[in-house]
């Protein structure tokens, strides 16, 4: 094994146990705490300057002990924004969004996760001007640690240059490092329940 396997094998090998330690973390959050972490954060995003001035927002449908962005979401339609949601299909290494138009408009797709309906044609990335991403930890310097299949990494690699990533977490979420590797993209936003963080991108 050359010295860049090896050293690729390693932060594999780290970016895993970051992950499961975190899965964990979050898995142990009291239900009811839960609630009122998710209600904070779904406040500050909505009353953020970034989500006022965006028309076209793309983010993820909650699985799981994911944050909830049903806040986010009935708000958004209900002041006329454009809102779309991911579609990941088994076997495909991509996303594809489709147009949501109310949070109950949504079906459990190929790996049991809420999706929405994709009729029609999808939207293309360049349309989005603000992405809002899960992950299980970040730094302040936008690093993030996804789940590994590198779904949004590969996405907006064609978004626009104004397009604002953003992502949500808990406060124990942040930490100091991350490995990364050179396809890891950085957001632009971290929104936990105690602070809107605009990182050094």
């Amino acid at each position: 094994m050359s010295r860049g396997d090896e050293m690729f094998d390693q932060v594999r090998q780290q970016k895993a146990a970051l992950r499961k330690k975190m899965r964990a973390m979050r898995e142990q959050v009291d239900p009811v705490q839960k609630r009122l972490f998710d209600e904070a954060i779904g406040h500050r995003v909505i009353s953020s300057s970034v989500f006022e001035s965006a028309q076209s927002i793309l983010l993820y449908l909650d699985f799981s002990h994911e944050i909830s962005t049903e806040l986010i979401i009935r708000q958004a339609l209900l002041l006329g924004k454009s809102v779309a949601a991911p579609v990941t299909k088994r076997g495909e290494q991509m996303i594809q969004a489709y147009p949501i138009d109310c949070v109950e408009q949504v079906h459990i797709g190929d790996f049991g996760m809420r999706e929405p309906l994709s009729t029609g044609a999808p939207m293309a990335v360049e349309a989005f001007d603000l992405v809002i991403m899960p992950g299980l930890a970040f730094t302040h310097q936008g690093d993030r640690l996804g789940y590994g299949g590198g779904y949004y990494d590969r996405y907006l690699l064609h978004s626009k240059p104004s397009t604002v990533t953003m992502a949500l977490a808990y406060d124990f979420q942040l930490v100091s490092d991350i490995p990364v590797q050179a396809f890891d993209i950085r957001v632009h936003r971290i929104i936990t329940p105690t602070a809107d963080i605009e990182c050094m991108v």
